[in-house]
């Protein structure tokens, strides 16, 4: 399954079916995170996830 099946079955169960689903390339993802992780390091903020690698997951 991929992320987009996955999604779909989501929207499904959560009665947002009529919304779009929109794709963002890997490496505007990995920007965005990065941004934040460097956000989260200014505020002291220790996340448990590394949200670049993330994007591997999500983008396989």
């Amino acid at each position: 399954m991929d992320w987009n099946e996955m999604l779909t079955i989501m929207k499904k169960s959560m009665n947002y079916a009529d919304k779009k689903i929109k794709n963002i390339p890997k490496f505007l993802f990995n920007l965005g995170t990065k941004s934040m992780l460097k956000q989260q390091k200014k505020h002291g903020i220790e996340g448990g996830l590394y949200m670049p690698k993330l994007g591997d997951i999500q983008y396989s």
